[in-house]
């Protein structure tokens, strides 16, 4: 089957492209675009199908979990290589144009001239959202013509945020409804990656995102143009950002890093509990003592450098301690970071592995384990100002000899949030 919106776009032939004036260029890009809302208009129309054709009451019989798929929004995604949000998105507009919601029909009839994309109808119908006991379909109808026709030209966002004002101004009554329809959404995902890295994806409500939006912002806003200040304190603080070799969006990431550290030291135990945020290094003593080898950080699966483990010890202090065959503390050293000498007859391996079961396996020669308490179980170097303590557990020494840590330089250059150089 042909649709009409094949037989009236074609896309353009983009041979010679270079030679194009800026306008020209323009002109195709528009022309592609024209093309793809059509094949976007299409595609939610079968995804309207696939999802009458999976829809709940059919249980396994339904299209989508005969070939596998939870939902229809995932088998519309799987097979046409879109997100989830965006395959939701074109089943949400596919109904629209079926004729879900009679008030939506002004939206319907922008998507099909083209005046409308997929993922704008469908902000339109969720920011519109449904009648209710105050505002009626007819109401719902002339929103949704207004809306329709200030969304011409807009994005996904453009246009829900119109639709949800539209909404707001017809029901004043269900606004403290919907404001808590976003807070229960609200979430904080942590996912770990096969390369050793870790993914938050997080979903905050206006008043939430409002504090952490603006906590960043104040780090970032010498990137972004922001306020140029008069004081001193200040000027140097936005010529060291501007210098930093960082991009904005790692500078963002460490600045929430140590806020979390920062958070650590002050709670009373009201958020943390008794102990506050750690990081748990495994290191070998005497790889520690030489400044080379590797670590492992508890709960991570990549082996890191020994360096990870010395730039914790100088941010937060150490207290050692030393762990026997069972994996029990057997004695302690002090906050220097010198480590006392202990029995060669103590077996490493026990001695790594006991103390945390379950952990995976530790790499070869790791022997130590540093734990890094916010909460402060011991007290912190005294040449930092940091919200940490740290705790060395060690197996592997010779009799009779105390191992020393290499006195730190500046211990704020450790910082998650010092500043970083370009090379």
């Amino acid at each position: 089957m042909t649709s009409a919106s094949a037989e009236r776009l074609e896309l353009p032939d983009l041979r010679g492209i270079e030679a194009l004036s800026d306008d020209e260029v323009l002109g195709l890009q528009k022309q592609i675009a024209a093309v793809r809302r059509a094949a976007d208009r299409d595609m939610a129309v079968v995804a309207n199908e696939i999802g009458r054709r999976s829809a709940r009451e059919l249980g396994y019989a339904g299209l989508a979990q005969r070939s596998g798929d939870r939902t229809p929004e995932r088998m519309i995604a799987r097979v046409s290589g879109l997100s989830v949000p965006e395959a939701r998105a074109m089943l949400s507009a596919g109904e629209v144009l079926d004729g879900t919601g009679a008030w939506l029909t002004p939206v319907a009839e922008g998507l099909a001239s083209g005046d409308l994309t997929v993922g704008a109808a469908a902000g339109i119908r969720a920011g519109l959202g449904e009648p209710s006991a105050d505002v009626d379909a007819d109401e719902l109808a002339r929103a949704a013509e207004r809306v329709a026709r200030d969304a011409v030209g807009s994005t996904p966002e453009q246009a829900t945020k119109l639709a949800r004002v539209a909404r707001d101004e017809l029901d004043e009554a269900g606004i403290e409804d919907r404001a808590e329809r976003m807070r229960q959404r609200r979430s904080l995902r942590i996912t770990r990656l096969p390369d050793g890295m870790t993914r938050m994806t997080a979903v905050l409500d206006p008043e939430n995102a409002a504090l952490v939006t603006d906590a960043i912002d104040r780090v970032t806003s010498p990137r972004r143009g922001g306020v140029r200040f008069v004081d001193p304190a200040e000027r140097e603080r936005v010529e060291r950002i501007m210098g930093d070799a960082r991009t904005t969006e790692q500078l963002a990431l460490d600045a929430l890093v140590e806020m979390i550290r920062l958070a650590g030291f002050v709670d009373d135990g009201a958020v943390f509990g008794e102990r506050g945020p750690e990081v748990r290094v495994h290191v070998d003593v005497a790889d520690l003592e030489r400044g080379a080898g590797r670590v492992w950080i508890e709960g991570q699966d990549a082996i890191l450098p020994v360096t990870v483990a010395r730039r914790q010890l100088c941010m937060v202090g150490v207290l050692p301690v030393v762990l026997d065959e069972r994996g029990e503390p057997s004695g302690s050293g002090d906050r220097s970071g010198r480590i006392p000498g202990l029995n060669a007859s103590r077996s490493p391996r026990a001695t790594a592995g006991a103390s945390y079961p379950g952990a995976i396996d530790r790499p070869p020669g790791a022997k130590c384990i540093i734990p890094m308490n916010g909460a402060g179980a011991a007290a912190p170097m005294p040449t930092t100002e940091c919200s940490s303590a740290a705790t060395i557990t060690c197996g592997r020494t010779t009799p009779g000899r105390e191992y020393g840590v290499p006195p730190c330089p500046d211990p704020g250059s450790y910082s998650n949030w010092s500043p970083r150089t370009a090379p």
